[in-house]
């Protein structure tokens, strides 16, 4: 008898302590600011941890926060990164367009060029933002 009560009591121990450390879950809508449409693709980021994950077609996410964790980093191409405390289960975010951000790509094509034996790169061309 004392051999059941002492297992069980290691089980509960055992269960006790994985359920403590269980991730808490935040979810939420990220939508734009200037059409209130949602935004899919943008990455969430836990700030200091590599839980991330991106929003779907709906703008919808749902992310396991690790224990510590207080804020999320919301980017998207074209708009302004935001970071923002974690304040509850449900968050819901906008983002504005920053034009600015759009410095960043780089359009890289092999259309219409010819290769020659002696050519090994490829054209490269940046796309100012004013010209969008």
């Amino acid at each position: 008898m004392k051999k059941v009560l002492r297992y069980s009591l290691i089980l509960c121990l055992l269960l006790g302590a994985k359920a403590h450390a269980q991730d808490r879950v935040v979810s939420g809508k990220v939508t734009a600011a200037d059409d209130k449409l949602p935004i899919p693709g943008v990455t969430v980021k836990a700030v200091g941890a590599s839980a991330a994950t991106q929003t779907n077609a709906d703008g919808l996410f749902t992310l396991p926060i690790p224990e510590g964790v207080t804020q999320l980093q919301f980017s998207f191409l074209g708009y302004a990164t935001r970071t923002l405390p974690i304040t509850a289960g449900t968050m819901n975010v906008v983002l504005k367009q920053d034009m600015r951000e759009l410095d960043q790509v780089i359009i890289v094509g092999a259309l219409g060029t010819k290769r020659t034996a002696r050519s090994t790169s490829s054209n490269t061309q940046s796309v100012d933002a004013n010209l969008v």
